[in-house]
C-alpha cells in the first residue's frame, strides 16, 4: 500500500524545518491538550533563548500561577525544530507544570558547572516556576496583531498555518472550562451558517466539538453535501458525539466522501454501532475506500503521530466488531506486499477466528516476497503458526543466503523457526547448519550473519549437539578448531604458515605501493598432528596498498591496480583470484569480511555467549588455548575473553 503526499494540507505535518535527528514524539489530540495543561495562559517573553525562555503571563484561560514571571522549556528539540523565542513575543501556552525531584535538580546543578548562566532557570525549578509546552511542534500558538495561529484539526506545527481572530479563540479557550455554553455555542453555530460552504468552517465546527456541543443542526447536512475534506473532518467528529438517527445517517453519507482521511474518522465515530448494522455497510465500503493516511512523512520525521485512512480503519473496525461475515472479502488482501496492511489483516482475521490466511503466508514464503518476510515471520511466531512451518523450513533451505537484507532471523527462537523447539525443528536446524557450512557462494558478510545468529539460536536452544558443527564455523571463520585446544603447538604453525604466505607476497609485490599484506592460513587436517605431521592448508589474502603512492588519475585506474596485484599475487603463488582481497583507503576489491578482525561482531563473541550458556571443560580449555596464543589484540577483547572464561570456570565448580 502506497503512502501518498497528504490529500489536503490542513492535516499536513510539513515540518521541513527538521534538521537529521534522534528523538521523536506524538503531539497530544485537542482535548488532552486542553484537558490535561496545568495552565492554559497568553503570556509574553522576557527574555531571549532557543531552548528556554522567561515569561510573564497577560491572561490566564486556566489554572494558577503563583509568580508574575515564570521559565517555559519544550518549544525547541536539540535536532530540530528550534524555535527562538525574543523578548516581546506572545504566545498561548498550554503548559505542563516542571515538577522539582531531587534529581532534576542534582541535574541542572552539575549543568550550571558547565554553563553558569542556567543558574536563573535552575533557580525558577527549584522555587516551582519553571513549566514546558507539550512538544516542540505543540502547545504553543504565536500571536500577532490580535491573531493567533492555530489549527484545530491537529495541535502539530506546520508551515504556513493560518492566523484566525484572537479574541474568538479566547472565548473558545474560556468555553471550553464551562460545564455550560450556550451563548458561545450560538454565536458559533451563526457563523458556522454563514461559512458552511467555506474551508475556515472546519476550525467553528471544531469548536463546538471541544467545546461538548451534542445537538444535531440541520446546516451539517449542508456541510456534508459540499463535501469540502476539512470541514468533513470536523464534522465527522462533532457528529460522533451526537446522538440520533440524523447524525448517524450524515456519517453514514459521508463514508462516500472521495478523501480517505475523512473516510478513515468516519469509520471511528461509527465503530461503537451495532455490529448487524454498521457491519454490512463498511464491508460495502471496503473495496472502495482510500488507502492514505497521515503518518511520519520519512524516517528522521520526529512527529510520530499516525493517522490511517478509510480503509485500514474499516479493516480494523471489522475486527473490532467481531464481523464474522468480513473474512471472506478480507483474504484477497492478503495478496498485497504491503506489510503493515498484511500484518492487520492477518491479526483481524484471527480476531475473526479465521485461519484461512494460512496458505497466503505460505505462498509469499514460496514467492520470497522481499517486503514481508520479517513481518511473516514476527506473524508466525506470534500466533505459533505450526502450519507455516514446512513452508518456513523450505524457504530456510532453498532461498538466496546473500540476498539484502539477510534473512537469518527466520531461524531465531525469537521471531524464526527455533520458536518452535520441537525435535523436528532440531534436526532441521542441526543440518541446515551444516550446509551452510559448505555453502561456497555466500558472501563473507552474509555468513558472519548466519554463523553468529545459528550459535545464538542454539544458544537458546541449550544445544549440546550443536557443538561440533559450532567448531567447524569457527574454524571457518579463523582457522582454529578445538584440535588447537588439545594441541597448542598448531597455533605457532599456523601463525609461521602466514607469516611466510605475507613475506613471500610482499616481496612479489615489492614496488607496488604495498603498505600491508594479512594472511589467514586453514589447515585441513590438524586431526593428523604429530610427530611429523605435515599441515594441508589453504589461505585468504589481503593486500592493502598505500594510497599515497598511488597516484591514479582517476577511480577506474585505482580498481585496475587492486585488480593488477590480485592477478600477479594469484599467479605467482598459484592461489585462486578468490581467495585474495585487495583494497587502498576506501577502495576495496574482493574485500573478505574475516579480515575486519572485529571480535565482538564475528562468531567467536557469540560462541563465548554459548560456551558461557553451556559450560563445559572443553570449551573452557579452548578458551584458555586462545588467550595464550595472543588471540585477543585490544583491551577490550581481552577483557571479553577473560570475562568468558572467569564466568565458565565459575559455574563447572557449581
Amino acid at each position: 500500500m502506497i503512502r501518498p503526499t497528504l490529500i489536503f494540507i490542513i492535516l499536513a505535518f510539513t515540518l521541513s524545518t527538521l534538521t537529521v535527528q534522534a528523538d521523536s514524539w506524538v503531539d497530544p489530540n485537542w482535548k488532552e491538550m486542553i484537558d490535561s495543561s496545568d495552565v492554559i495562559a497568553l503570556v509574553e517573553y522576557t527574555s531571549n533563548g532557543d531552548f528556554r525562555a522567561k515569561a510573564k503571563p497577560i491572561t490566564i484561560y486556566k489554572g494558577q500561577l503563583s509568580s508574575g514571571e515564570i521559565w517555559i522549556s519544550g518549544f525547541s528539540n536539540r535536532y530540530g525544530p528550534i524555535d527562538k523565542m525574543s523578548i516581546g513575543d506572545k504566545y498561548i501556552v498550554f503548559l505542563n507544570y516542571n515538577k522539582p525531584t531531587d534529581r532534576s535538580l542534582e541535574y541542572w546543578q552539575e549543568q550550571i558547572k558547565e554553563e553558569p548562566e542556567l543558574t536563573a532557570y535552575y533557580e525558577a525549578l527549584k522555587a516551582g516556576n519553571a513549566y514546558y509546552v507539550w512538544s516542540p511542534t505543540s502547545g504553543d500558538l504565536k500571536v500577532e496583531g490580535g491573531k493567533v495561529q492555530y489549527d484545530l484539526l491537529q495541535t502539530s506545527y506546520y508551515n504556513n498555518q493560518e492566523f484566525y481572530p484572537l479574541a474568538e479563540f479566547e472565548d473558545f479557550l474560556k468555553a471550553t472550562t464551562k460545564k455550560k455554553s450556550a451563548k458561545f455555542h450560538k454565536e458559533i453555530l451563526k457563523k458556522v451558517n454563514v461559512d458552511a460552504t467555506k474551508d475556515n468552517s472546519a476550525q467553528h465546527l471544531m469548536m463546538l466539538h471541544l467545546t461538548s456541543f451534542k445537538t444535531y443542526h440541520p446546516i451539517f447536512q449542508v456541510i456534508a453535501d459540499e463535501q469540502k475534506p476539512e470541514a468533513c473532518y470536523a464534522l465527522a467528529q462533532l457528529l460522533g458525539a451526537i446522538k440520533g438517527e440524523k447524525s448517524r445517517n450524515i456519517l453514514v453519507q459521508l463514508l462516500h466522501n472521495k478523501n480517505s482521511i475523512v473516510q478513515g474518522e468516519v469509520v471511528r465515530q461509527l465503530s461503537n454501532q451495532d455490529p448487524s448494522f454498521i457491519g454490512p455497510i463498511l464491508l460495502a465500503h471496503l473495496d472502495s475506500a482510500g488507502e492514505g493516511g497521515i503518518y511520519p512523512s520519512n524516517l528522521m520525521d520526529p512527529v510520530m503521530n499516525r493517522v490511517d485512512g478509510g480503509k485500514i480503519e474499516i479493516i480494523k473496525t471489522l475486527g473490532k466488531l467481531k464481523y464474522k461475515p468480513a473474512a471472506k472479502a478480507l483474504l484477497p488482501l492478503l495478496e498485497t506486499e504491503d506489510a503493515h496492511l498484511f500484518e492487520l489483516v492477518v491479526n483481524v482475521l484471527i480476531e475473526l477466528g479465521n485461519k484461512d490466511f494460512v496458505p497466503y503466508i505460505n505462498d509469499h514464503l514460496k514467492k520470497r516476497t522481499p517486503s514481508l518476510l520479517f513481518k511473516i515471520c514476527q506473524l508466525i511466531t506470534d500466533h505459533n503458526l505450526t502450519a507455516c512451518k514446512p513452508a518456513l523450513m523450505e524457504f530456510i533451505s532453498n532461498h538466496n543466503r546473500n540476498d539484502h537484507p539477510s534473512y537469518e532471523y527466520s531461524i531465531s527462537s525469537f521471531m524464526g523457526l527455533a520458536h518452535f523447539d520441537d525435535q523436528e525443528t532440531r534436526d532441521f536446524l542441526l543440518k541446515d547448519f551444516e550446509n551452510l557450512l559448505t555453502n561456497q557462494e555466500i558472501e563473507s558478510g552474509k555468513l558472519n550473519d548466519w554463523i553468529r545468529e545459528y550459535i545464538e539460536t542454539f544458544k537458546d536452544l541449550k544445544s549440546t549437539e550443536a557443538r561440533p558443527l559450532i567448531y567447524k564455523s569457527l574454524f571457518k571463520w579463523f582457522g582454529f578448531n578445538y584440535d588447537f585446544a588439545l594441541h597448542p603447538e598448531l597455533f605457532e604453525i599456523k601463525r609461521k604458515i602466514e607469516n611466510s604466505i605475507s613475506q613471500k607476497a610482499q616481496a612479489i609485490l615489492s614496488g607496488n605501493g604495498v603498505e600491508e599484506i594479512q594472511t589467514i592460513v586453514f589447515i585441513n587436517n590438524t586431526e593428523e598432528f604429530g610427530k611429523n605431521f605435515s599441515p594441508s592448508y589453504y589461505p585468504i589474502i589481503l593486500i592493502k596498498l598505500d594510497r599515497t603512492e598511488l597516484n591514479p588519475e582517476g577511480n577506474n585506474e585505482i580498481w585496475a591496480v587492486l585488480k593488477n596485484v590480485q592477478e600477479k599475487l594469484s599467479k605467482e603463488l598459484t592461489i585462486p583470484m578468490e581467495q585474495i582481497s585487495s583494497k587502498s583507503g576506501s577502495y576495496i576489491h574482493n574485500l573478505d569480511d574475516r579480515f575486519e578482525g572485529q571480535i565482538d561482531w564475528s562468531p567467536m563473541n557469540m560462541f563465548y555467549q554459548y560456551a558461557k550458556e553451556l559450560p563445559n571443560e572443553n570449551d573452557l580449555l579452548f578458551l584458555k588455548s586462545l588467550k595464550q596464543s595472543g588471540f585477543a589484540k585490544d583491551d577490550f577483547d581481552k577483557k571479553q575473553l577473560d570475562r568468558a572464561i572467569k564466568e565458565i570456570e565459575v559455574k563447572l565448580k557449581k
